[in-house]
């Protein structure tokens, strides 16, 4: 296991709940930890802004390479944290990463100190925000899907995590952010 100069605080949680948003609201954008990964742009993203968006090919020419502290496949993409992207960010000061629940526990035998942060949606929410994404019926099926494989991973979690922070984002993302500030005060 790898010791880092600063912390990285991790943001999980189900799609659409608030992960980027909220967390990019917490910290200064030049201390996230950019994501790779082989989904296309949403509108308004930006290359090596919002990830690093990239072909399957090289995406897995990368990962062949050993360039990954960890990658996960997520409705039908790859994703990934690339080792030079976190050691260049937690030089100076905590960082902040967006990634899966996987992700997480293939982080957290490799490197320390990490702090694991839960955005907690229910299903309504979850549909409500999906909706304003315009997807397919399918791909909302498939969020589904994986939205109730999720409510377990968040069970294990805490079992395996007992200083995990499980923050609700159901509501009003101002209460959120607020909440997160005061429970993350140490890092920021």
């Amino acid at each position: 296991m790898e010791p880092l100069l600063h912390p990285i605080i991790c943001f999980m949680g189900p799609s659409t709940s608030g992960k980027t948003f909220i967390s990019e609201k917490i910290f200064q954008k030049n201390q996230k930890i950019i994501t790779t990964t082989t989904r296309q742009k949403r509108p308004r993203e930006r290359h090596g802004k919002d990830y690093y968006f990239l072909s399957k090919e090289e995406f897995l020419n990368l990962k062949s390479n050993d360039a990954f502290l960890e990658t996960d496949e997520y409705a039908g993409f790859y994703y990934g944290t690339q080792k030079k992207e976190v050691f260049n960010k937690t030089q100076n000061k905590p960082a902040f990463a967006i990634v899966t629940v996987p992700g997480f526990y293939h982080l957290e035998k490799k490197l320390y100190p990490l702090v694991p942060v839960y955005l907690k949606i229910n299903e309504a929410t979850l549909l409500k925000r999906l909706k304003r994404r315009h997807l397919s019926e399918a791909e909302e099926n498939i969020r589904l899907s994986i939205f109730k494989k999720e409510l377990k991973q968040l069970d294990q979690l805490k079992k395996d995590f007992p200083h995990l922070i499980v923050q609700d984002n159901c509501g009003d993302p101002k209460r959120t952010i607020y909440q997160l500030k005061e429970k993350l005060a140490l890092y920021l």
